[in-house]
């Protein structure tokens, strides 16, 4: 029988665990501070452009 790996055989794996979830929260935060500054194009039923989301409203 081969004994179960044990967290002290893996020391890398936290801190690789760790790493991944800063990026993958760095990348939500940098998607969301872009998407802050996109001006949005708008197509309508005809497929024209409508320029921006915001107070285009009608």
């Amino acid at each position: 029988m081969t004994p179960k790996p044990t967290r002290s055989a893996w020391p890398f794996l936290s801190k690789f665990l760790g790493f991944i979830v800063v990026l993958f929260i760095g990348i939500l935060i940098g998607a969301y501070l872009i998407s802050r500054q996109v001006d949005p194009v708008i197509l309508d039923d005809h497929g024209n452009y409508r320029s921006g989301g915001h107070g285009s409203a009608r």
